[in-house]
């Protein structure tokens, strides 16, 4: 039957050490060593492990195999024990004695236990011999057993309520007897602890927790003191062996052990005095280990046992140690071997992986010959490479111990900037253990140093101020999309992962009287204003405050979240509501209306420090509005709204302002109109729609106002603000946005026009703006006379830069390069009669004369009969039909334009402000009255104030665009 075993010390094993290191301390001292003698002699030393071990040892086991107890005269006894079978197994038993010098006395005052001899009863279940063996061996192990030996089956021990047995040791009740192995049997009790001593080590071995349903194994030299506490209540039922060695054999004892661990902390103090500028040692072990599988719970052989061995004394004496794989790496040049070594996939002894940045040298490495006459591991063949081949790379691959002394692995994570979750995470595993195994005043120094560390690494995560190192949603990746969506998902787990370790490490500081480490990183990470955009970190603070407060007899929100931002911007003051309500959350019922009140006169003394804004501030700004009230909001919001230089930003939160009121009416009813009529009229010239934004041209026709390097924004918006402003029924409001923020229009020879579409596209909106709400006959016609302008303008700049048809060879110079044969180019190019050159050069300048033409308008040859060859360059009408083709295109894509916006105009209020149109068609068949004239830019104001023209007594149609095609084209 499959077991398991539970090798959890720091639950059922505690230990107190009170080790005297003034006898090593004194060895060692005045030593006259020289580093290479230490290297040896620390080699030495772990070379002769091969079997470690501790004076006791300490297993449970929830799966186990079922002895069979059988008691003569009785039978069978269930597990886990009964009372009933307890009360039986009492009459049967008789009281324990116990020896005093030659003596053997019964005296329950020292002594007070039922027992019964191992020919009074038996184990028959056939399968507990063989998980009897496994219980012995792995006892053997723990003890550090260097010799073949056994387990005699002894007694049977019932402890009751109020049973124990005073300090002492056990004699040699059977010739080779070295030791005892106890087995617990399931049955429930509290109480009955057993305590060892060894010269100046205590230990606890607690069986009561685990009683009812696991079985457990103790086992200690018979040299070692040990005392068994009484039973508080239950029934304790033990298996007792004596642990038996060949007499012919080197006796195993303690004091053996002891001389060997006597020889490494000698040595680790050695170091530690006389070699501290040493910061690491690697010792190879016998066996490869693959990567999953590494941890001291699944080394082999001796290999166990030095790592053991290690365990047992490098914490209490200043050294942490680990597991890794070191590779050798060589490779041959030239007859010279370049070697290089390195270290990864280093783990704790628990097997939890931790990151060190160690550089190794063969002066580290404990071992002789290590690569002599040794096949590499892998190798990288080299391959061929023109005349000579690549060198062959060789590599050896080693799993070693990591010896370092604890000073070098602090100051390791210290001067990283990033430490991930996980190896923060091991160093406070080795912290905490190192703690509570060893509680001397170095040890509880180190700590405090290690844990201000892995505190400031865990803030500085928390912030997100290491992602841009480490990589995680920064790198380089939008966070939208899917790509984007994989790290946020990632980030939500890392999020977890450090609230958890800083709870974790947090709740160890309280316990140890160490809070104000925990508040002391916080408040640096505080210091920076961006701390509150981070979730995480404010959800930890947070909790940190509701603590403090609950701790304390003032609210401690003051005391924390009152830090003054000296240029506050309005998303850090929503960052600091948000962290307001995550402290909200974490507070009892009866703190909230207090808390409320705070918050509410903090966040209006926040907004008063706000003097500027941007569009990264929007969603901030509008997420701020319904946490406070209106008379803040149009006292202190507004203004620095209405007064902000920036027409983007003013623009895009009055656009976005109109969207929330559309989802929620109600609650924004208060604040969006009197906003309108108040930012409308303050600042309308703000808003001016810059000619810039028509410039930019789409990538592609109907993609609105956009090209591949700007989003749409602030002619969005413009339309946006103007709709929602006929919605509220602002007419007067709409019409001065119109007077005063459309946009002043070039001339028709601006290249301004090349970029037709969003007008046309703009115009369009405008329409359909308009149109869609009741309003004045103002608004119509100001509109109007904007639309009519711009695409009357466009439609001849348009018919204006159509191509022209060349009537002799005179071409367009090149103007990017003034050398020589360039100028010679050009000459050729201007020239009306020539229409063929020739240019004799070398072959770099014939290439750097036919790449600066276009290839698409002129022929290229190569006369070959001479040196140099001559570059043949031939004219040709290309230019003109590539160009008029396109000018077509252009002209058939306004005739669709405009037929769309006539349709629009048709069926609105604003066909009556267009009157009769003039063709397209009748612009293109006379350009010279149309298109070819150039026009001063004319304002927005003028354009929405001009009449149109008229003669007496002839009614005259308006000169605008016709919006149909000519029935013949």
């Amino acid at each position: 039957m499959p077991f398991s075993l539970d090798l959890n010390m720091g639950e059922s094993d505690s230990i107190e050490s009170e080790s005297d290191v003034s006898d090593i301390e004194e060895e060692s001292s005045g030593s006259d060593l020289e580093e290479e003698d230490f290297r040896t002699r620390l080699r030495d030393c772990l070379d002769d492990v091969r079997y470690e071990g501790t004076f006791s040892a300490f297993c449970r086991f929830s799966t186990y195999v079922n002895p069979g107890l059988c008691i003569d005269n009785y039978g069978s006894v269930g597990l886990p024990l009964a009372t009933r079978d307890a009360e039986q197994i009492a009459l049967i038993c008789k009281q324990s004695p116990f020896g005093k010098g030659a003596q053997t006395i019964v005296d329950t005052s020292v002594r007070k236990t039922w027992e019964l001899d191992c020919t009074g009863f038996q184990c028959q279940n056939p399968a507990w011999t063989a998980f009897l063996d496994s219980l012995v061996k792995r006892a053997m192990e723990d003890l550090g057993v260097q010799v073949p030996s056994r387990a005699e089956q002894y007694k049977l021990l019932l402890y009751e309520e109020g049973a124990f047995f005073k300090a002492h040791k056990d004699s040699e009740k059977v010739p080779g007897m070295f030791g005892t192995l106890v087995i617990c049997l399931p049955s429930e009790h509290t109480g009955g602890e057993v305590h060892l001593v060894h010269g100046k080590e205590k230990r606890v071995l607690e069986t009561a927790k685990s009683s009812k349903f696991d079985l457990s194994t103790l086992a200690w030299y018979s040299n070692v003191q040990h005392e068994v506490r009484p039973i508080v209540a239950g029934y304790r039922l033990v298996l007792t062996y004596n642990l038996v060695q060949d007499q012919g054999l080197p006796r195993q004892s303690a004091a053996a052990l002891d001389e060997s661990h006597a020889r490494l902390e000698r040595l680790l103090h050695i170091w530690d005095k006389e070699f501290d500028y040493l910061d690491m040692f690697v010792y190879p072990l016998e066996h490869q280990y693959t990567e999953a599988s590494l941890c001291l719970k699944s080394l082999k052989g001796h290999d166990a046992a030095k790592a053991r061995y290690l365990q047992h004394l490098c914490p209490k004496n200043g050294v942490y140690w680990f597991l890794g794989r070191m590779t050798k790496e060589t490779e041959d040049d030239y007859g010279d071997e370049i070697e290089m070594l390195s270290l990864d996939h280093i783990v704790t002894p628990g097997g939890e992986g931790i990151e060190l940045d160690l550089d190794m040298s063969r002066d580290g490495i404990l071992a002789e010959d290590l690569y002599e006459d040794r096949s590499a591991d892998s190798e990288d063949e080299g391959e061929y490479t023109g005349n000579e081949g690549m060198n062959s790379t060789y590599r050896y691959h080693d799993t070693v111990l990591i010896l370092l002394r604890k000073e070098k692995v602090i100051s390791q994570f210290s001067s990283r900037q990033y430490q991930d979750v996980d190896s923060l995470r091991a160093l406070f595993g080795l912290i905490r253990d190192d703690r509570a195994a060893h509680p001397s005043q170095e040890t509880a120094k180190l700590s405090v140093n290690a844990l201000r560390v892995i505190l400031s690494k865990l803030v500085n995560n928390l912030s997100g101020k290491s992602r841009d190192n480490y990589g995680y949603s920064s790198y380089g990746y939008s966070s939208y999309g899917y790509s984007g969506y994989g790290f946020v998902k990632r980030d939500e787990v890392r999020g977890g992962e450090l609230r958890e370790l800083f709870a974790s490490v947090s709740n160890f500081c309280d316990t140890h009287g160490q809070a104000d480490l925990v508040r002391e990183s916080l408040r640096e990470a505080m210091q920076d204003g961006s701390w509150s955009s981070s979730t995480n970190l404010v959800r930890v603070v947070a909790k940190q405050v509701v603590k403090d407060t609950h701790s304390g007899a003032q609210p401690a929100w003051d005391n924390w979240l009152s830090q003054t931002l000296p240029e506050p911007t309005f998303k850090q003051v929503n960052d600091m509501q948000t962290s307001f309500g995550l402290v909200r959350l974490e507070l009892p019922s009866s703190m909230i209306s207090s808390f409320d009140d705070w918050m509410k006169a903090k966040l209006q003394t926040l907004l008063h420090s706000v003097k500027n804004y941007s569009q990264d501030d929007i969603s901030a700004i509008l997420a701020i509005i319904p946490s406070i009230t209106p008379q803040c909001y149009f006292d202190v919001v507004l203004p620095t709204l209405v007064n902000s230089p920036s027409p983007v930003a003013l623009a895009r939160f009055l656009s976005q302002l109109a969207a929330n009121a559309s989802e929620d009416a109600g609650s924004w009813a208060v604040i969006i109109k009197p906003t309108y009529e108040h930012v409308i009229h303050a600042a309308a010239q703000t808003l001016k729609i810059p000619t810039e934004d028509f410039g930019r041209a789409p990538p592609y026709p109907g993609y609105l106002f956009q090209d591949s390097e700007s989003p749409p924004g602030y002619l969005t918006d413009f339309l946006a603000i103007l709709q929602k402003a006929l919605i509220m029924h602002l007419d007067n409001e709409a019409l001065r946005l119109l007077r005063e923020s459309l946009p002043d229009l070039p001339g028709t020879d601006s290249s301004f026009w090349a970029h037709w579409r969003p007008i046309f596209m703009f115009s369009e909106k405008l329409v359909a703006s308009v149109e869609e709400r009741h309003h004045n006959s103002n608004v119509s016609a100001t509109a109007a006379s904007f639309i009519k302008t711009a695409l009357q303008a466009s439609a001849e700049s348009l018919v204006g830069r159509r191509p022209i048809e060349p009537t002799d060879w005179k071409r367009t110079p090149q103007r990017t390069c003034t050398c020589a044969p360039c100028n010679s180019l050009n000459r050729f190019l201007v020239d009306r009669n020539q229409s063929v050159g020739r240019f004799a050069y070398a072959e770099k300048i014939r290439k750097h004369l036919r790449y600066s033409l276009d290839y698409q308008d002129y022929k290229f040859d190569t006369e070959k009969g001479k040196s140099p060859y001559t570059l043949v360059i031939r004219k040709t009408n290309n230019e003109y039909r590539r160009l008029n083709e396109r000018w077509n295109s252009e002209i058939s894509a306004m005739r669709s334009q405009l037929r769309r916006l006539q349709d629009d105009i048709v069926k609105s209020s604003l066909s009556k402000d267009f009157g009769e149109l003039v063709s397209l068609d009748q612009m293109l068949q006379t350009p010279g009255s149309q298109g070819v004239q150039s026009l001063k830019p004319i304002s927005a104001v003028a354009q929405n104030s001009r009449a149109i023209a008229a003669i007496a007594g002839v009614k005259r149609k308006a000169e605008v665009v016709d919006l149909t095609e000519d029935a013949s084209d």
